[in-house]
Parts: C-alpha cells; sequence; structure tokens
C-alpha cells in the first residue's frame, strides 16, 4: 500500500477512535450512492457483465444477423427481462469497464463498436 493511502487511512480512523467525527460515512464518505444498496449494485454489476457477454456471443456467432443495435439489444432484453434501452446502457457500461482495465475485446467486437463509434455523436 502507498504511503499516501495509509497515512490518509490513518488519519481519517483516528478522527473516529478520538471522537473528533460521529461516523464512519462522514470520515470515508458513503460507501454506496443515495437509495442503492450492495445488494442492487452487484445485481447491476452482475446483470452489466451477463448483458455483455450475451450480446457478445450472439454478434460473434453471426455479425450480420446480430449487429451491434437496437435490434440486438431487444433480443437480449427479452432474455434478461429488461428493455432494450436498459440493456444497452449495461452493454456500454461493461464496454467501458473493460476499456478501463486493459482487458481486451474480440477482433469482431472491437470492429462493430469503432463502427458504432464512428457514427454517433458524441455527448458534451
Amino acid at each position: 500500500m502507498p504511503d499516501w493511502v495509509a497515512r490518509a487511512f490513518i488519519s481519517r480512523f483516528d478522527r473516529i477512535l478520538n471522537t473528533k467525527a460521529d461516523s464512519w460515512d462522514e470520515v470515508f464518505g458513503r460507501p454506496h450512492p443515495k437509495g442503492q444498496t450492495a445488494v442492487k449494485l452487484h445485481k447491476r454489476r452482475s446483470l452489466r457483465a451477463q448483458v455483455f457477454d450475451r450480446v457478445q456471443q450472439l454478434h460473434e456467432a453471426n455479425p450480420k444477423r446480430w449487429p451491434i443495435s437496437d435490434g440486438t439489444f431487444e433480443q437480449v432484453g427479452e432474455e434478461f427481462g429488461i428493455k432494450k434501452t436498459q440493456c444497452n446502457k449495461l452493454y456500454y457500461a461493461e464496454h467501458r469497464a473493460l476499456d478501463a482495465s486493459g482487458r481486451t475485446l474480440p477482433p469482431t467486437l472491437q470492429k462493430a463498436i469503432m463502427a458504432l463509434d464512428r457514427k454517433s455523436p458524441r455527448k458534451k
């Protein structure tokens, strides 16, 4: 553990130990966003990976029939009991997580995503 992390932890722990703070949340922040629970977040993260894997599986099996598009998101959404918009959001959230982690995607999927990225307007 880097020294700066250890010092920050000890400093915050010390505030609790010496009764200078009322709660763990006060010194370390909320563990989850308001209204969220660990169970909800875990379920969403798990569903995110499952949706991504299923879209990828269909696309790799038959890219012409299952392009990365609304039709595929609608099909996968039906399989998981969610709407295509939610399926789309989960898929791209997992895609961003994969990109951030440095893991690589299969070449066919990389090409499809790059094509989509070129077509879609950027949000500012």
